[in-house]
């Protein structure tokens, strides 16, 4: 788990605005946050979604685009 968690702090050090730590049920990281307003737009857990805050691929509160095939 510390290994992804590591490598998700990369990616975001690194710039991306998109980075999760998946395949760590519970670890911390599961999550897609909004690059804008900091919201959770995507709450995973292991391999379930949880919750998809998105309205047509964008964020539900500052109405960010979120770059994704969302159907």
């Amino acid at each position: 788990k510390k290994t992804l968690i590591r490598a998700a702090e990369i990616g975001y050090d690194a710039g991306l605005k998109f980075v999760y730590a998946g395949n760590s049920p519970g670890g911390g990281g599961e999550n897609t946050s909004c690059p804008s307003c900091g919201e959770v737009v995507i709450s995973r857990y292991g391999f379930s979604v949880r919750e998809n805050n998105l309205d047509h691929g964008s964020c539900n509160i500052c109405k960010t685009s979120i770059p994704g095939i969302w159907g």
